[in-house]
């Protein structure tokens, strides 16, 4: 942890412009920042020796959703409990995540910075509808999962409950949150200009606590690590279980962005820090909006790497040969929900596929019979763009 030293920064603060001021009478040049060091641990007190990191509200939704997505697929699952949970917010187990409780609920932080937000909650209604109403039927009567008929198929020991279209809606609704909730909230709004830009408020109270700006980096903060057991610290070895952007941030083919995101998030909130304890001041904005670029760009690769992989995965299983199984459209249904989450990524200030583009995806895996009918031209053509984009 860290605690403001107030004067110390600013003694620095005014050393380094003297510097920069007496290099050259002609050419005034902007101060030269100096170094920013955060602290080992993701933590900073304020004067007071209180902690200023807050994300609580993340870690509820976090929760909330781990719950939904499980329900999404129980044979037990009905449309009034599940659309009780995700737009209302009420109805766990668990009374402390209820929105009387906790005044949080998945719903309305669904794509919510998206220009198509209504169209994507819709997408999300829609799968509950569909799950209780067309699956769950299927799956009490023990229905075989054909072309164009829900039902369930065996995979080795698991049973795979599978839509009219081959797809496991769990799996799209799942994924699909990793990019509408996790990735659009950090993306697309914590860490953007509009919560995080030099008009934001970061001048600390004479109370202590946090600023404005400081907050909304640590709500980010909170959608990729809201569930560690330790607020300041990440351990790949637990989950806790996150079914969102952490369970595969933890995955060891990303290790190396691991700790490049995590310091990232440091190194920023540092910047923050270090202006709001100098009354607010914007010396530092360049820092912090690099290491936000760094976080977005990281975020983004991780579901484009898996969109690719579960995409291009069906295409080599097709191409060898093999069976459209439960296997086959467990993963696929994997690489859909993935595919929903492209247009939630961050490429130099546009996501790396349009809402459109996503939606021309999924009409392709969609067509006739869905996942029955995909072609393995039609999976490596998707495969290969999405390759190209992330440079993968």
């Amino acid at each position: 942890m860290k605690n403001f030293n107030k004067t110390s920064i600013a003694i620095a603060t005014a050393f380094a412009f003297i510097l920069v001021s007496c290099s050259g009478d002609s050419d005034p040049v902007d101060p030269i920042p100096a170094d920013v060091n955060p602290p080992t641990e993701y933590s900073w007190l304020d004067d007071n020796g209180e902690e200023t990191v807050s994300f609580g509200g993340q870690t509820t939704r976090l929760h909330q959703a781990a719950v939904i997505c499980s329900r999404m697929g129980k044979s037990d699952a009905t449309f009034a409990e599940i659309d009780e949970m995700f737009n209302l917010g009420e109805g766990f187990y668990d009374p402390t995540l209820n929105y009387s409780n906790s005044g949080k609920k998945v719903s309305n932080k669904t794509g919510a910075y998206s220009a198509n937000s209504t169209e994507v909650l819709a997408m999300f209604n829609g799968w509950i509808t569909e799950f209780t109403t067309d699956v769950v039927p299927a799956m009490i009567s023990g229905t075989e999962a054909t072309p164009g008929v829900a039902g369930v198929l065996p995979d080795d020991g698991s049973i795979r409950e599978l839509n009219s279209k081959g797809m496991e809606l769990d799996q799209l609704f799942t994924k699909g949150l990793i990019g509408a909730l996790c990735a659009d909230q950090i993306i697309n709004g914590y860490l953007s200009e509009i919560k995080i830009g030099d008009d934001v408020d970061n001048v600390r109270s004479d109370n202590g606590g946090y600023t404005t700006m400081e907050h909304h980096w640590d709500e980010g903060y909170g959608y990729l690590y809201g569930l560690q057991p330790n607020q300041g610290v990440y351990d790949l070895d637990v989950i806790n279980g996150d079914v969102l952007l952490y369970k595969y941030y933890a995955k060891s083919n990303f290790s190396d962005i691991q700790a490049p995101i995590y310091d990232a998030f440091k190194m920023g909130r540092e910047a923050i820090t270090m202006d709001a304890s100098n009354g607010g001041t914007n010396i530092y904005s360049d820092v912090k909006m690099r290491e936000a670029t760094t976080i977005k760009n990281h975020i983004s690769h991780i579901i484009g790497q898996k969109a690719y992989d579960y995409l291009k995965g069906a295409a080599d299983h097709l191409d060898a040969g093999g069976e459209r199984n439960g296997d086959f459209f467990h993963g696929l249904s994997e690489g859909v929900g993935f595919v929903v989450s492209l247009q939630f990524t961050y490429n130099d200030g546009a996501p790396h596929f349009s809402y459109s583009e996503v939606n021309s995806m999924l009409e392709t895996l969609s067509n006739g019979n869905g996942l029955w009918d995909i072609t393995s031209s039609e999976l490596n053509l998707m495969a290969s763009d999405i390759q190209a984009s992330f440079n993968l």
